[in-house]
This record gives structure tokens, C-alpha cells and sequence, in this order.
């Protein structure tokens, strides 16, 4: 009799043990109705916007006047050049009827122009407009592969050079090469017109970090 208990209670242990072995592991979590797991750090209310960042305060309008200062130089290129048309009549004069033209002028008539004063502003009118157009689209197409504070101090330190190349050359009688001087002042714009095209579109791209009203800065010049 004692055998068969001992056998019995034998066999209830060996029971208990495998229900053990065999309970599957319940999972603190809450479900969804489609059997998907939801992590309670994923829980954000609907409908909750992150507060845009407060402009900082302009004192002064100083950081406003800064960008229509940008705005000038954009243009300043171009009106140095068209607003010297004394000047460049001057450096292409005939000087081979300089006593006639003094004598013509003494009496109140004015001699006629040389081919070169004539052709000049479309000379210039081409060689600064092309140009420009051509490297503003180029700008805009790649000039995000270049970093924006390189294209500004960069296009704007070529355009002083090519300025101070330009005044030298007012200093120096060019009468005997009038041809090569044009030559040499058109390549001068050309380079300063293309420098002015990255400048601006970088300008232009540095105002579109800030709020309206400093692109309106750019364009308050340009209108």
C-alpha cells in the first residue's frame, strides 16, 4: 500500500513539473484589436504642432539695411559702366583729327563719332547681359554644390579686382591701342558680370533663410 502511494505521489510531481516546463509566458504589453503590439512612448496626441522657432529682434533694421546694401551691389556693375558715356567717348575718340575736332568745336558743331563710340554700348550691352543670364541659370542648377559663404566672398573679392583693373586702365593713355583696350575692358566685364550672376544668386539664397521681409530688402533697389 505504502508502494502504490509513493508511486502516485510520484507521479503527481512529475505532472506538476511539466505543467511548468510547459506554461507559456505571459507578455505585459497592450494590443490593438489587429494583434499589433503598441509601445507606449509611441502614444503623441493628435493634432500636437512643434511651436516655430521666434525670429530673433532686428535692432535697428541694421541686418535689413545690410541686405539692401546686398541689393546695390547686385547692380552696381552695370551702372558703373552705362553711366560713363563721356568717359568712353573720350577713350574712343579720333585722335587722328584732334585739331579738327577742336576746331569744329569751337565753332559750335560737333564731330561725328568714330565707329568704336557707336558700337560701344552694344559691346557692353552684350558682354554684360549674356553673360549674367547664362551663369544665373548655372547657379541655380549647381551652385548648392558649393558652399554659400564661398560664393559670396569669393564673386564679390573678383568683382573688386576686376573694378580696381578698371580704374588703372582710365589712368593710362590707351590712344595708340584703342582696339586692344576695348578688347581687354569688354573681358574685364565680362568676368565682373559673371562674378556679379554667382553673387547675386547667393545673395538671393542667403535672404531665403531669413523672413519676408529681408528678400524684399534685396528687391527694394532693384525696383
Amino acid at each position: 500500500m505504502t508502494e502504490i502511494q509513493t508511486v502516485i505521489l510520484n507521479d503527481e510531481q512529475a505532472l506538476l513539473n511539466n505543467n511548468d516546463e510547459t506554461t507559456p509566458l505571459v507578455q505585459t504589453g497592450s494590443y490593438d484589436f489587429d494583434g499589433g503590439h503598441e509601445d507606449p512612448q509611441d502614444d503623441v496626441e493628435e493634432g500636437e504642432e512643434t511651436a516655430p522657432a521666434e525670429a530673433p529682434k532686428d535692432h535697428y533694421n541694421l541686418v535689413y539695411l545690410v541686405f539692401v546694401l546686398v541689393g546695390i551691389t547686385t547692380l552696381l556693375p552695370w551702372n558703373f559702366f552705362i553711366s560713363l558715356n563721356n568717359f568712353w567717348d573720350y577713350k574712343f575718340r579720333n585722335v587722328s583729327q584732334i585739331a579738327t575736332t577742336a576746331t569744329t568745336a569751337g565753332n559750335g558743331t560737333v564731330p561725328p563719332p568714330t565707329q568704336l563710340q557707336k558700337d560701344f554700348t552694344s559691346y557692353l550691352a552684350i558682354s554684360s547681359t549674356v553673360p549674367n543670364a547664362i551663369f544665373v541659370i548655372i547657379n541655380a542648377g549647381y551652385g548648392q554644390r558649393f558652399s554659400l559663404s564661398k560664393r559670396l566672398t569669393y564673386s564679390l573679392s573678383m568683382m573688386i579686382v576686376m573694378f580696381t583693373a578698371i580704374t588703372a586702365l582710365a589712368f593710362i593713355d590707351t590712344d595708340t591701342w584703342q582696339k586692344t583696350f576695348l578688347v581687354i575692358l569688354l573681358t574685364l566685364v565680362v568676368i565682373v558680370n559673371i562674378n556679379s550672376a554667382i553673387f547675386q544668386g547667393g545673395s538671393f539664397g542667403m535672404a531665403g533663410k531669413f523672413p519676408e521681409k529681408y528678400m524684399s530688402g534685396i528687391h527694394t533697389i532693384n525696383n
